[in-house]
Order: structure tokens, then sequence, then C-alpha cells
């Protein structure tokens, strides 16, 4: 738009405001008093929505628009304030009056933000190629350049909250479960789990992103759709996946005839402090180069500098995490996290996340794996808080088979069935 043509919509929403005052709500929807190139129609549209809010539409006409714009000029109050901006002249206000009503207000409301977003844009850009050539550390300017554009991409959404009937929410369309795993993981789940030293965290992660990528379920004979998985592990290395992961992708080639290899992107980066602009900015391109539907990633406590001891120490880390799952592309996150040390009342060890509560209410699931005292080839998966929705992780695994884990369920033998069967015919016959 050209600077004449801004000038004329901001005129133009300013005469609108006065001549359909029922409308002022409506156009503060879309545009601010800050919004307005020119600061004098911006502080008259300030003072219309003030009117407007406090005492209705009804408030505002042409005659109580000028004489609050009269009373302002008299106060000094007023006049003396740190920038305050010289109000426009009453021939000014009186022309804007005459001609500016245009009955299409949210129209000019949205080419003033728009010229607003576009000023923001250009000094942005000009602040950063001013540091550039001031010698500033590129990789710093990078970082601003990219959370800056998410500032104005955020910030240029149109304003205002919308709500819809719940009717109407119940009329829409049911589009189902986004699975990528049936019955354990969706689209956008957020899966975290702990354990003690040596129960087998790190292999549980690597058998359900190995199954995932062949299409296999990791813990039933159920196939779907292979699915995209990427690996951003900070603690272990190549070799170490190397050791341990080929047997297991191995086994689920054999049940398969997939190679899950060839569809799983490893990045072994060692320590990473995505709570950084640097940090999280490479996880962020490592995604764009290489889009997936599952990310593993972790431990927990290797993607930040210090221990997760309060709130504010995990505020930063679960907004970056949160970034990842925000992307239009977004993956399903599950991550490994340390349990702490401490034993309840009863002498069991206590399975949440080490560190701040705010870990506890993040993911949608969250369990630890307790080792059987009395059977040390199992383990018992305790929530330690409750799913948000319905899933189907096993209760209990047991180590060995095909795969590392299998998932124990407490279900009766097959001559407990038959006794069972046997005994539910006997009582159909006495009943006859």
């Amino acid at each position: 738009m050209t600077a004449i043509e801004v000038q004329n919509a901001e005129r133009a929403v300013v005469g609108d405001c006065i001549m359909a005052p029922h409308n002022v709500r409506s156009v503060a929807g879309f545009v601010s008093p800050a919004d307005f190139a020119d600061p004098r129609l911006g502080q008259v549209f300030g003072l219309i929505v003030g009117m407007a809010s406090a005492h209705g539409p009804e408030a505002v006409t042409q005659l109580t628009v000028v004489e609050e714009i009269r009373r302002r000029l008299a106060d000094p109050e007023q006049a003396n304030r740190k920038h305050h901006a010289a109000w426009l002249d009453f021939a000014d206000l009186a022309s804007i009056i005459t001609h500016g009503f245009s009955g299409i207000p949210e129209t000019h409301a949205r080419m003033v933000r728009d010229a607003a977003i576009g000023r923001e844009v250009a000094a942005f850009c000009r602040r950063n190629l001013n540091a550039v050539e001031s010698g500033q550390d590129p990789h710093l300017i990078t970082a601003q350049l990219v959370e800056g554009a998410k500032s104005i991409r955020d910030g240029s959404q149109t304003k205002g909250l919308k709500s819809r009937l719940l009717a109407d929410v119940f009329a829409d369309e049911d589009p189902g479960y986004d699975w990528l795993i049936p019955g354990l993981l969706e689209r956008l789940d957020r899966l975290m789990y702990t354990g003690g030293e040596g129960a087998g965290k790190s292999t549980f992660g690597r058998q359900v992103a190995l199954s995932a990528a062949a299409g296999l379920h990791p813990f039933k004979d159920e196939r779907f759709k292979p699915v995209r998985v990427t690996i951003v592990d900070v603690e272990n290395s190549e070799v170490q996946w190397r050791r341990k992961a080929r047997g297991i992708s191995l086994a689920v080639r054999s049940i398969t005839g997939t190679d899950p290899s060839r569809m799983i992107e490893l990045c072994c980066t060692g320590r990473l402090d995505i709570t950084k602009p640097d940090g999280i900015g490479a996880v962020h391109s490592l995604l764009d180069e290489k889009p997936c539907d599952l990310l593993l990633i972790g431990p927990l406590y290797k993607l930040v500098p210090r221990a997760i001891t309060s709130d504010d120490d995990a505020a930063p880390l679960l907004a970056a995490l949160d970034s990842i799952r925000e992307r239009a592309d977004g993956p399903a996150l599950m991550m490994e996290a340390h349990a702490g040390h401490t034993v309840g009342a009863g002498g069991e060890r206590n399975y949440r996340p080490r560190g701040s509560s705010a870990l506890l209410g993040w993911p949608e699931f969250g369990f630890g794996f307790a080792t059987d005292q009395k059977d040390p080839a199992r383990v018992e998966v305790i929530r330690w808080r409750g799913d948000r929705d319905e899933r189907d992780w096993p209760k209990a695994m047991r180590r060995g088979g095909t795969l590392p884990w299998t998932d124990d369920r407490d279900e009766p033998s097959q001559a407990e069935q038959e006794e069972a069967l046997r005994q539910s015919r006997g009582l159909r016959s006495v009943g006859r």
C-alpha cells in the first residue's frame, strides 16, 4: 500500500467509528491505536474506544468526541504528559467526520493493521542489518531473526478471542484419532518415561522407535503404515547405538521384512541446551531438513545446562519442547527422564521425574519402570500421572522374546481358559 492509501484507510477507520459507533468493538479486534502511522489519528481512535468501553457505543457522537478532545486540550496534566501526541485540529477532524464514513470499517481496519505489520518488519530488518554491519555475532543475530520473525508472525494474527456454540462443536464431524502407533501414540502426543538405573528405559525407547519405523506394534503382532522417526540422543554415541540397537533392528526386520534403520534419522550430539536459541534452533533446523512423525529426544536432564529444581528452570525447557510440537508438521514426542531417589512411606521408590513438579503436568502420558523384586526379568509400568486419553500401554513388561520387551499382561493361561470354559458349560447344563 502507498502512504496515501494508508492515510485514507486510517482516516476512514476513525470516521466509521464516529459515525457508526456500534462498530467500535469489532474494529478494535483488528487494530489498536499504536497501529496508526499518524499518531494523532491513533490517539483519536484510542479515545473513541475508551468512550465506547466505559459508557457504551451510544456515548460516541460527533459532539462528544470533539468535546472530549477540547477537555483534554485544556487539561495541563494531559498536555504535559511525556510522549503526548498533538491532537488533530478541529478542521481536520470535521473533514474526517464529514467524508470519512465508508460503511466497511473492518476492511479498512485490516488495511491499517497490515501496514503496521509492514512497518514493523521493515524496522526489524533494518535493526538486524545494522547489527550485522557493526560486526555483532552472526549466530546470535540469526537466532534473534528467528525469534523476532516468530514474534511478528504471532502478533500479526487477528486480535480478540473467538468462541463457538458447544452445539456447533458437537455437530462437527469427528476426524477420529490420528494414530502413529494404533492404540499407543497419536500425532502430537507427549510421552515421558522414567525408571531406576538399569531398568531398561533406553531399550524401551529404541524398541518403540524401531518398531514404529517398520510399521510394527512394539508389543503386539499388528501392522500399520511405517512412520518417520528422528532420534536426538544427547547421552549415547553412535557406537553405543550400533551395539545396542542392531539386534532390535534385525529382530524387527525378521518380523516385518522391512529394515527400520532406513526410516530413522539418528543424531548423537552430546549435551544440548535447548533453552538457548542456538540449541533449539539446531533441533528445528534438523526437523526442517528431515521432517518426522515421531521424535525421540533426551534424556531430559541433558537438554538443560543445570538441574531442573524449580518451575523457573522447567519453564524454558517445556516451552522449547512445545515449540517442536507446535510446528506445522509437529511430531509426537518421546523422552526419557530420570526418576527421583525418594522413597515413599511404603518403602517404594517414587518414579516421578526428578526435579520441578511442572514436569508432572506437561506430558499426556508419564510412567516409570519398576523392577519386580521377586522377578528381575519383569518390570511394572507405574503411572506417575493420569493418562489424558485412553491408551493401551502395557501395565507390566518382561525381558526376553523376539524383541527385548514383551507385554506381560495378567492373562489366564491356556489351561486356565479351558477350565473356565468347562465350568461355564457345566453351569449352563445345570440351568437347563
